[in-house]
């Protein structure tokens, strides 16, 4: 199924780049760590397995959510507002050049969730359960 394959692709993605993170001591604070766990790790975990159940629109849902809540989270902390977690605050090469990558692909893989999501609520409301 799509949403499956797309939350697994976005899990290794992830891992990659929160590797990345750990290389460059890249500190996120309290607040930031738990939007990280609930909504960029847990709730596409979630929702990929419940498109699984009878509650299969409640897990597009939330996978649509989810994902485009990550993917604002991410284009702002990698990509507008200066820090650490900016792609322009690491190196060009060895771990800077996966951390870099790892960001590129998480907003693509993040948007693409997102629309994923949105197409599943539409085709699960019109399917029988």
């Amino acid at each position: 199924m799509l949403i499956t394959a797309t939350v697994a692709v976005h899990a290794v993605v992830v891992l990659v780049h929160a590797s990345a993170h750990r290389v460059f001591v890249i500190d996120m604070s309290w607040p930031q760590n738990a939007f990280i766990g609930l909504f960029v790790i847990a709730a596409p975990i979630v929702a990929g397995g419940l498109v699984w159940t009878s509650c299969r629109r409640a897990g597009a849902f939330l996978l649509a959510a989810s994902m485009f809540a990550a993917l604002v989270f991410g284009l702002s902390h990698h990509f507008l507002v200066p820090g650490t977690d900016n792609i322009a605050s690491v190196p060009a090469a060895g771990w800077g050049a996966r951390f870099r990558l790892s960001a590129f692909l998480l907003a693509i893989v993040e948007a693409w969730g997102s629309a994923v999501g949105w197409w599943g609520i539409r085709c699960f409301a019109r399917a029988p359960s």
